[in-house]
C-alpha cells in the first residue's frame, strides 16, 4: 500500500478551489519535483509553503489567476534549487510566470557580500513593486509568519518580525484592497509569535 505524501490534502484543497486547471496542476508538478528532498527548519516538508502561499492566494483572497497561483508555487524555485532554471519555469508554465518568480528572487551579483543582494533591498524593492509582485510577496510572508513558532531559531524568529515591521508593512499603505488585506493578516501572526514569545520567557 502506497501512503499519499503529507502535502496531499494542501494539494486537493487547491484543487478544489481552482478547479481543474492544466496549468496549475503543471506547476504543482515542477514545484513538488523541485522541492521533493528540502525540508524547512521546522521539520516539515519544504514544499507545504508554496502550497499554502497558493492557498493564501486562491481561498483567503479569492484570487483565480493562474499566473499568480502558477507563481505562488513557483516563487522559491530559482533560489533554493540546483535542478531548476528560468527555461524550466518559462517552459511549463510561461514567460509571464517566470517574470514574476524573477521578481521575488534575491539578485545574484559579486558585488555585493555573499554574492546576494542583501535581504534589506530585497524587501524594499518587493514593497516597492507593482500589486502583483507585492501581492505574492506578502502571501509568502504571510504564510512565513504562520509558521515561524515553529522554528527553533529564536534569531530567525525576532529577525522575520523585525524585517516584516520595517520593511514591507510600511508599504502597504494606500495600495490596493489584496495588500491591505495581507496587511491586517500579517499583522495578526506577528502578534501571535509576540504572544507565544512571551509565552516561551514566562516558562522558562
Amino acid at each position: 500500500m502506497t501512503l499519499d505524501p503529507p502535502w496531499s490534502p494542501l494539494v486537493d484543497r487547491l484543487r478544489q478551489v481552482v478547479g481543474a486547471s492544466e496549468q496549475v496542476e503543471a506547476a504543482i508538478a515542477l514545484a513538488v519535483t523541485a522541492h521533493a528532498t528540502a525540508t524547512r527548519d521546522e521539520g516539515t516538508p519544504y514544499v507545504e509553503h508554496p502550497l499554502r502561499v497558493a492557498l493564501v492566494l486562491a481561498e483567503e483572497l479569492g484570487i483565480s489567476n493562474p499566473d499568480l497561483l502558477m507563481a505562488a508555487l513557483l516563487h522559491d524555485i530559482l533560489e533554493d534549487s540546483v535542478q531548476f532554471g528560468p527555461g524550466d519555469i518559462a517552459k511549463t508554465c510561461g514567460i509571464g510566470v517566470l517574470g514574476l518568480v524573477s521578481a521575488l528572487t534575491r539578485s545574484k551579483d559579486a558585488g555585493w557580500p555573499q554574492g546576494r543582494e542583501p535581504r534589506s533591498a530585497y524587501l524594499r524593492r518587493c514593497g516597492t513593486a507593482p500589486d502583483p509582485v507585492l501581492i505574492l510577496k506578502l502571501s509568502d510572508r504571510l504564510d512565513n509568519m504562520r509558521s515561524l513558532p515553529l522554528s527553533p531559531s529564536l534569531a530567525k524568529r525576532r529577525r522575520y518580525v523585525q524585517e516584516t515591521r520595517q520593511y514591507l508593512l510600511p508599504l502597504c499603505e494606500g495600495r490596493s484592497y489584496a495588500v491591505e488585506t495581507l496587511r491586517r493578516l500579517i499583522q495578526q501572526a506577528i502578534d501571535n509569535v509576540e504572544y507565544l514569545e512571551s509565552r516561551r520567557r514566562k516558562n522558562q
